[in-house]
């Protein structure tokens, strides 16, 4: 089993061409129905969109872009894509992400919020 710990990503357009969000790294829920970007979510978005990175969220549960919307950052997002009710994501699902950005999978950084994820980036060979 691999060890997940918190570190700063490090994107560096030399490798990276991409970055694929979970939405719960992008959003939070601050009260019933009621959603808002993450504090550096808005800056960290424009500046990977500045240096052209490619940029993908996905949800595990249905509306990733009216949630997007609803937190006033899906200008901002390039893909916007569902793992299905209470889908979990894998590498395979993952890797059409990727695909839908056009980016290979080695060249995309993810950044999960949980183990999950985190394996199945691991899993299939994503930088």
């Amino acid at each position: 089993m691999t060890k997940v710990t918190e570190r700063p990503a490090n994107i560096d357009r030399r490798y990276h061409e991409a970055v694929i969000f979970d939405l719960a790294c992008v959003v939070e829920e601050t009260a019933p129905d009621t959603v808002q970007a993450r504090d550096s979510t808005p800056l960290l978005l424009r500046r990977l969109r500045d240096v052209g990175i490619a940029i993908a969220v996905y949800s595990r549960d249905p509306g990733c872009r009216e949630v997007l919307r609803a937190a006033g950052v899906d200008e901002s997002v390039d893909v916007a894509i569902d793992a299905g009710k209470g889908g979990r994501p894998d590498s395979t699902f993952l890797a059409e992400v990727a695909t839908h950005l056009g980016v290979r999978n080695e060249r995309c950084v993810v950044i999960g919020h949980n183990q999950v994820g985190t394996e199945a980036a691991i899993e299939g060979g994503f930088g």
